[in-house]
């Protein structure tokens, strides 16, 4: 499910607010509930909004659209059930101009990306940027707005100035990726994408060569800030490192073609932000707060799938560091991470 991809993230900024913040630890769980729910629904609204503008685009293209069989009356009843869900909690929720003024801007990007006569996503980098904005920056500057008190380093100009750039070219990567591979239903459609102006092998270029090193960078940057803040999360980037060496049989990435080095490490930081950056985050928490253990437990309950894919990853790793002959001789014949 989409939620998967986005709520983890998320989380790894709450867990850290809570860290660096002096509000309760009940009344920060309470108000993680509520945000949970208004993350869900603005998140879905925005889904909901670019299937219902792209209704025809999808049928030219022979692309699914669930929006399309729903009644007139069932698609403004369904958004605004959104709208409500997702604006209710923050009657609870503690709000001050940026979290408000973020929240707007969230909306605006998604009718600007979305609906006529802006429709963004149909306008080279301008669809690029605007996905970018609501689907990686905005929703991290709420989260941290939302929990870090006035006292917080977090709610510093010097913590914003090494954030931003990270999740630009996080959001520019995830999207450029995405773009690649939904070419050919939007040349269909008629969506004038800037892969398709560029090409896809030129983007892939340029995120594996520009946007992708620039990311690390960033990354490493914001985690050292962090580590003079005492949230050490460094040590789980290099733990990951390290994993994701083994996982992908880093030593024998120079004898595949340059084509599969191209796509191979294409999404591979997703899984730092979706795994391991909310579980390390945890960890700092319960170092500083014991208390917080429990929430260890509720993140595991929430999903589940972290488990199964970390076993599956042990497997993988086993393989690679003690491999049959047969899988020496078919390594990098098959690779998922190639579309």
């Amino acid at each position: 499910m989409w939620w998967r991809y986005i709520i983890p993230p998320m989380y790894g900024f709450v867990y850290l607010s809570i860290c660096a913040s002096t509000a309760p630890l009940k009344t920060a769980v309470i108000r993680l509930v509520w945000f949970t729910l208004t993350i869900i629904a603005t998140a879905a609204f925005g889904y909901f909004l670019n299937d219902w503008s792209d209704i025809e685009q999808d049928a030219e293209a022979g692309k699914p659209n669930r929006v399309a069989g729903l009644s007139p009356q069932q698609r403004v009843g369904i958004a605004f059930l959104l709208l409500v869900c997702s604006w209710a909690p923050w009657i609870a929720l503690p709000r001050n101009s940026t979290n408000m003024t973020f929240m707007v801007l969230q909306y605006v990007a998604f009718v600007s990306y979305s609906c006529p006569p802006f429709r963004l996503k149909e306008r080279s980098q301008w669809g690029l940027i605007c996905d970018m904005l609501y689907g990686h920056l905005i929703p991290i500057v709420v989260t941290v707005a939302t929990f870090n008190d006035d006292h917080s380093r977090l709610q510093s100009w010097t913590f914003y100035a090494f954030l931003l750039p990270w999740l630009v070219c996080k959001g520019l990567r995830n999207i450029a990726t995405h773009q690649v591979n939904d070419r050919s239903k939007d040349r269909k459609a008629g969506v004038r994408t800037l892969v398709l102006k560029m090409g896809p092998l030129r983007t892939i270029k340029a995120i594996n060569y520009v946007i992708l090193p620039l990311e690390i960078l960033s990354l490493s940057a914001l985690l050292v800030l962090l580590a003079t803040y005492h949230l050490p999360l460094y040590a789980g980037f290099i733990g990951f490192l390290i994993f994701t060496c083994l996982k992908f049989s880093i030593w024998r990435v120079p004898s595949l073609s340059i084509r599969k080095r191209w796509f191979k490490f294409l999404y591979f930081m997703n899984d730092f932000y979706e795994e391991w950056l909310p579980l390390t985050a945890l960890v700092v928490l319960a170092m500083a707060r014991p208390e917080s253990l429990v929430l260890i437990a509720a993140h595991f309950c929430m999903f589940p799938w972290l488990i199964a894919k970390f076993r599956r990853d042990l497997v993988v790793i086993r393989t690679n560091v003690m491999p049959t002959r047969t899988h020496w001789l078919t390594f990098g014949a098959t690779d998922r991470s190639i579309p």
